[in-house]
């Protein structure tokens, strides 16, 4: 019903934002919502373009940088990525959605009846006229480029796949003693950014960060979860491999037979100003 009246209101082509934002492959259930339920308006439709799967490491790096972002900020980020229409499952939400929906409807982000009570859908197209009447088409791809063209972080041995609650607040990795990751500078320019994290694992340890062809960065870990900040120059084209050595106890979980020492939280690239 709801992808069937979809059709109706926006034409052939139309791209449509699903959220919340999940990976692939989705091993995780939030709320109420299963794995794979943002594939099902894929299935059912003839002519929509859906947001989901994520299956490159620049989409990731999209996603990533969409999931940092709340209502007006968002919507306008959904306008430059090329959307016209955002589609929102209320059953993935411990409130039924009430939150993300309200924060959304802004400005002239409609709301469209579609005759479901699980499925909200916001139409931005007369909002995306309104973005693009005020900027250059110049200034609009480079708002554009912005989000696409970007950096990525690619998660090496020793990480295991990303994990997330319920609630769709908290993603992270656990890893082993040693790990490593890289992180990608796609863009035709230099960019200067902060890899940003929450590390969680048992007091007392301490965790060591080295920059392939730089200095170490100690950490100590005094409380269960410690904030984690690296900032970084990467050329345009360039990469940066981070190795991650603990030194403290093993996270012991029942009934889980991973090597586990200390877990990676939401995290996140922030490009900084040159």
């Amino acid at each position: 019903m709801a992808v069937e009246r979809l059709e109706q209101v926006f034409p052939k082509g139309t791209a449509v934002l699903e959220m919340p934002l999940t990976g692939y492959p989705p091993l995780y259930r939030l709320s109420k919502m299963e794995s794979y339920d943002h594939v099902r308006p894929y299935i059912w439709s003839s002519g929509i373009k859906w947001s989901w799967p994520s299956f490159s490491q620049l989409h990731r790096a999209w996603q990533m940088k969409m999931d940092s972002l709340q209502g007006a900020e968002l919507v306008r980020a959904a306008v430059f990525s090329g959307f016209d229409a955002i589609w929102i499952d209320r059953s993935a939400y411990t409130d039924g959605g009430q939150e993300i929906v309200s924060s959304l409807s802004v400005e002239k982000a409609k709301k469209i009846n579609v005759g479901s009570n699980r499925i909200a859908v916001l139409d931005i197209r007369d909002m995306a006229m309104d973005v693009k009447a005020d900027m250059s088409d110049m200034e609009f791809k480079r708002k554009a480029s912005e989000l696409i063209d970007s950096v990525t972080v690619e998660w090496l041995h020793g990480f295991y796949k990303e994990e997330i609650n319920h609630e769709n607040e908290r993603r992270h990795r656990w890893s082993m003693k040693n790990s490593k990751l890289v992180i990608k500078n796609q863009s035709k320019t230099r960019k200067m950014i902060e890899f940003r994290a929450l590390v969680n694992g048992i007091p007392g340890g301490r965790l060591y960060i080295k920059p392939v062809g730089g200095s170490y960065i100690d950490m100590d870990l005094n409380n269960w979860t410690e904030e984690l900040k690296i900032q970084l120059n990467i050329e345009s084209q360039d990469s940066i491999v981070l190795t991650f050595n603990y030194n403290g106890q093993q996270v012991i979980a029942h009934g889980d037979h991973r090597e586990m020492y200390f877990a990676l939280i939401n995290p996140k690239i922030v490009e900084l100003s040159l």
